[in-house]
């Protein structure tokens, strides 16, 4: 069992991992951008509020991101058939596109400034943040991408 004091550890850790975080996302329009691509992604077809409630914001924050992303031809939304007032969000071809394109330059820097890294240690520290998001979650749900190992 983990003791207080350890988990104070890593309580301290986090200010350090958020900016962290915030340096290899890039500027905070660029990071908002990431983020909710990110959600959209992993939500399948959220409406405007599902986004916003996932992503712990206000819907007319949301909103604001989600209008930028429409304009930019990364979102598009249609009538739900069954619910016409229902307007699910979709990523476009361009939207899944800059995702890609977000991810792969977030590895790139990872893997610059992880050069004294190696595979195993990149995907142990991914296993246990994976682990500890599932046991940290009131949902135990993860982002998209691989499982993690909990050997």
């Amino acid at each position: 069992m983990a003791s207080t004091a350890a988990c104070a550890t890593l309580a301290d850790a986090f200010a350090a991992l958020s900016r962290t975080k915030r340096s290899l996302l890039g500027p905070a329009r660029g990071a908002s951008t990431l983020v909710v691509l990110t959600a959209m992604a992993e939500l399948g077809r959220p409406r405007t509020s599902d986004l916003a409630e996932h992503l712990g914001l206000d819907v007319s924050t949301v909103s604001r991101h989600v209008a930028v992303l429409r304009r930019e031809g990364m979102v598009t939304s249609s009538p739900d058939l069954a619910d016409a007032r229902n307007q699910p969000l979709t990523l476009t071809d361009e939207g899944h596109a800059e995702l890609d394109r977000r991810r792969q330059a977030i590895a790139c820097r990872l893997a610059d400034q992880l050069h004294s890294w190696d595979d195993q240690q990149v995907t142990r520290l991914a296993d246990l943040l994976c682990t500890f998001v599932l046991d940290t979650s009131a949902e135990g749900s993860l982002p998209a991408g691989p499982p993690p190992s909990r050997a």
